[in-house]
C-alpha cells in the first residue's frame, strides 16, 4: 500500500512516520478484504442445479431461443433428467408461461450458494424434478411477449401464441433427446395454454393437462355472471410488471430495498451465451407495445364485445371457442380443478359435457392450484390431500399412460369428486350423477324457506341494498391472484346485511350435488343492478357456513331459447348483447340464477339459508356505481320465488 493511501487512511500528516498497531491493522482489514472476495469470486463459480453436464454430454439445463415461421425468438428452457445417457430418446412436456419462464441467479445468489448461506434447492422446481425424475424432458417456454420472449401481445392467448407452441411442439420433434411425443402441463394461465396446445392439432401432442384453468376466462374468472371484477386490474398490474422486468414493482419495494432487490434477483433469467442479456433487453423494448390487459378488457360487457384493438372475442381465446379444432385433434385430457377455485370446476364440467375427448376429471375441495384444503366444514388448518407431490404424480401417471414407453392405453371418461362436508370421494362417468332429485324450497313470509309453495296470493320482503357488504379477502375469487386459502368466516353477522331466507332443520343428512337454481320475483328502483346470491348451512347454535354462490347482473337476466355455446346446467344466459334485457324500475321481473356446482353434505339439524345481496366489496366493483337500489323481492302463490337444489339423502 501506498504511503500516501496509508496516510489517507490513518489521518497521519504528511512526513509522519505511521505507528506500528495502525500498520499492523491496516494489513490485517486489507488481508480480510481480499479474502473475502477471493472467497466470494470462488463461490460465484460454484455450479447451481441444471448447469452438471449429463452422460449425454449435454448439460441438464439450456436456456436458449426458438424462432418462429414469423421471426419472433421464443425463449425456452430445457431440462433434462440427470441421468440422461448417450442417445436417449424422451417424451417431452411442454409449460407455457406468461409469469417468466425461470428467474435469473444472481451473482449474488450464486456467491452465497457455494458459501452455504443460501440454498438454491429449489431449482428446479417440484413439478419438473418429478418429471425429470421419471423419465421426461420437461421445456418451460416464455409466452410470445413476455418474460425473454420477443414480440408483444394485443390479446392473452392470441391465435399467434398458440400457433408458437405448435411450432415449438415441431422444434422438439427434431431434436437428438426427443422421441417424438409431446405433453402439456400447467396450472391457471398455463393450463390454458396447454389446453389450446391441443387445438394445434400438432401430432406429436399425445395429451394434455390443464389444471385449475379457465374453460372461459370471461364468465368463469372475469366477470361472473356479467359483475365487474377486480380481479383484471391486480393480474394486470403483476404481469405487466412482469413484462417489464420490473422486479421493484413485483415485489413492492423502493429505493434501497429495490436496489438490494435487483442485486439479489434481477428479474427474468436471459438465455445461455454471451448474448444474453443485450437479447433479453432487445426483447423488453418489444414488450412496450404490449396492450395492458385491463385496458384491452375495459369495453367488454357481453360475450360478442370484442377485446382491445384485437379485433377478437374472449371466445377466439378461450378453450370453449375452439371446440372443433379440439375435438378433431382427440388429444385426452388430465383435469384438476377445486369446488371454491373460482368457477373453474363449472367450465371443467362443461367442458367435460361438451368435448368429445376422453377426459379424466378431479374435483377436490381445493384452493387455486390444489395448494390448500378449502373444504368450508374443516378446520383452515388441515392438511390438503393428496399432498403436492401426491398430486404430481398422479397427473405423470395420466403421462405414462397416454406418452409412455410400452403402448399408450385409452383414457376413459371419468369424473372423481369429493363430497364436502362428508370428506368422502366418489365416482361417476356422467354429471349430474345419478341419485339426485330435485328438492324445492320456496320463500315464504317471515324469511322463510317452506318445503310447500305458499297458498296466500302475493307478499313482498323490502331490501335496500347494502352497497358496503363485503365477503372477505379470502373468497374463491381472490385465490387466482395467489392468495392462498378459501375461507369464509362466520357468516351469521353478515346475514344482518342481506336479505336472508331460512329453512326449517333438516330431519336427516342432506347431500347436495351439482347446481343449484334459485328463480325469484324482483321489483327494482334501478334499471341495473347484480345479484349476488349465497347458498349457506346454519348450524344448530347459529354458526353460518359458506357453501357457494351464484352472481348474475340484471341486464343478462333474459333467458335465450338458442342452444349454448357449451353445455351447462341453469338457466341459458347468452350474455350477448342482442339479449341485453336492463330492468325496468316499478316492473317486477323474473330472475333465475344458476349458482357454481357443489357437492356438500349438510347435517341433520341444520338449516338451509339463502342470502340476497346487491353488492360484494371483497372483489367486485359496485353496480350501479353512483345509486343504492331498493328492492322488493316478491313471493307466494301469483310469484313463486323458489330454490331448486339436487339433492338426496346422504348416505356413505
Amino acid at each position: 500500500m501506498d504511503p500516501t493511501r496509508a496516510q489517507r487512511l490513518t489521518g497521519a500528516k504528511a512526513g509522519e512516520r505511521i505507528a506500528p498497531q495502525w500498520r499492523l491493522a491496516i494489513a490485517f482489514v486489507a488481508a480480510a478484504v481480499m479474502a473475502v472476495v477471493a472467497i466470494f469470486a470462488a463461490a460465484g463459480l460454484a455450479r447451481i442445479p441444471g448447469e452438471e453436464i449429463t452422460p449425454s454430454g449435454l448439460k441438464r439445463n439450456q436456456a436458449l431461443y426458438v424462432t418462429m415461421e414469423d421471426g419472433a425468438a421464443i425463449a425456452i428452457d430445457i431440462w433434462l433428467p440427470e441421468g440422461h445417457a448417450p442417445g436417449q430418446r424422451l417424451p417431452a412436456i411442454l409449460n407455457m408461461t406468461r409469469y417468466q419462464r425461470a428467474q435469473d441467479i444472481s451473482w449474488l445468489q450464486r456467491a452465497f450458494s457455494g458459501l452455504g448461506l443460501t440454498s438454491l434447492e429449489h431449482l428446479p422446481g417440484l413439478p419438473v424434478q418429478l418429471f425429470n425424475d421419471a423419465g421426461y424432458a420437461f421445456i418451460i417456454v416464455d409466452a410470445r411477449g413476455s418474460g425473454a420472449s420477443f414480440g408483444h401481445r394485443t390479446i392473452e392467448m392470441s391465435p399467434r401464441e398458440i400457433a408458437d407452441y405448435g411450432e415449438i411442439a415441431q422444434w422438439i420433434t427434431r431434436q437428438p433427446w426427443s422421441n417424438g411425443k409431446v405433453g402439456a402441463v400447467g396450472i391457471s394461465y398455463e393450463g390454458n395454454t396447454a389446453e389450446l396446445l391441443a387445438a394445434t392439432r400438432h401430432p406429436a401432442v399425445k395429451a394434455v393437462a390443464p389444471l385449475y384453468n379457465d374453460f372461459d376466462a370471461q364468465y368463469g374468472l372475469v366477470q361472473p355472471g356479467g359483475a365487474s371484477s377486480a380481479f383484471l386490474d391486480a393480474w394486470g398490474d403483476t404481469v405487466g410488471a412482469m413484462d417489464r422486468n420490473d422486479v421493484c414493482a413485483l415485489r413492492a419495494k423502493r429505493g434501497i430495498a429495490c436496489w438490494a432487490s435487483r442485486l439479489w434477483r434481477p428479474g427474468v433469467k436471459p438465455v445461455d451465451g454471451p448474448e444474453g442479456r443485450r437479447l433479453l433487453k432487445a426483447a423488453l423494448r418489444e414488450h412496450e407495445r404490449n396492450t395492458p390487459v385491463a385496458e384491452g378488457f375495459k369495453r367488454i360487457q357481453y360475450r360478442d364485445d370484442q377485446y382491445g384493438s384485437s379485433g377478437l372475442t374472449t371466445a377466439a381465446v378461450s378453450g370453449y371457442g375452439r371446440r372443433e379444432e379440439i375435438e378433431v385433434s382427440g388429444v385426452p385430457f388430465h383435469v384438476r380443478t377445486g369446488w371454491l377455485d373460482a368457477a373453474t370446476t363449472d367450465g371443467a364440467l362443461s367442458r367435460y359435457r361438451t368435448f368429445s375427448n376422453p377426459q379424466e376429471l378431479v374435483i377436490g375441495p381445493y384452493s387455486h392450484g390444489g395448494r390448500t384444503d378449502s373444504d368450508p366444514f374443516s378446520d383452515p388448518e388441515t392438511p390438503v390431500a393428496p399432498s403436492i407431490p401426491e398430486q404430481w404424480k398422479s397427473i405423470i401417471a395420466f403421462f405414462d399412460k397416454t406418452m409412455g414407453r410400452d403402448r399408450p392405453r385409452a383414457v376413459e371418461k371419468s369424473i372423481t369428486y369429493y363430497t364436502m362436508g362428508a370428506g368422502v370421494w366418489r365416482e361417476t362417468d356422467v354429471w349430474p350423477p345419478q341419485g339426485l332429485a330435485d328438492h324445492t324450497l320456496y320463500f315464504s313470509a317471515d324469511g322463510a324457506l317452506a318445503e310447500n309453495a305458499p297458498e296466500y296470493e302475493t307478499a313482498s320482503d323490502l331490501y335496500r341494498v347494502d352497497m358496503d357488504a363485503s365477503s372477505g379477502r379470502q373468497t374463491r375469487w381472490h385465490t387466482n391472484l395467489g392468495l392462498g386459502d378459501v375461507v369464509y368466516s362466520d357468516r351469521a353477522e353478515q346475514g344482518e346485511q342481506l336479505l336472508t331466507y331460512m329453512s326449517a332443520p333438516l330431519t336427516q343428512d342432506l347431500e347436495i350435488t351439482g347446481t343449484p337454481v334459485l328463480t325469484f320475483h324482483v321489483r327494482s328502483s334501478t334499471e341495473d343492478a347484480v345479484f349476488h346470491v349465497y347458498l349457506e348451512a346454519a348450524a344448530p347454535d347459529g354458526q353460518v357456513v359458506y357453501v357457494t354462490e351464484g352472481i348474475l347482473r340484471a341486464r343478462h337476466r333474459n333467458i335465450s331459447s338458442e342452444a349454448q355455446v357449451y353445455v351447462q346446467d341453469g338457466p341459458n344466459h347468452s350474455f350477448l348483447r342482442k339479449d341485453a334485457a336492463p330492468l325496468k324500475p316499478g316492473e317486477t321481473a323474473e330472475i333465475s340464477i344458476g349458482l357454481y356446482a357443489t357437492s356438500v353434505v349438510i347435517p341433520e339439524g341444520w338449516r338451509i339459508r339463502i342470502a340476497l345481496a346487491g353488492a360484494d366489496r371483497s372483489i367486485f366493483n359496485p353496480i350501479p356505481e353512483n345509486e343504492t337500489p331498493e328492492w322488493n323481492i316478491y313471493h307466494g302463490a301469483s310469484f313463486p320465488s323458489r330454490l331448486v337444489l339436487p339433492a338426496r339423502a346422504f348416505t356413505q
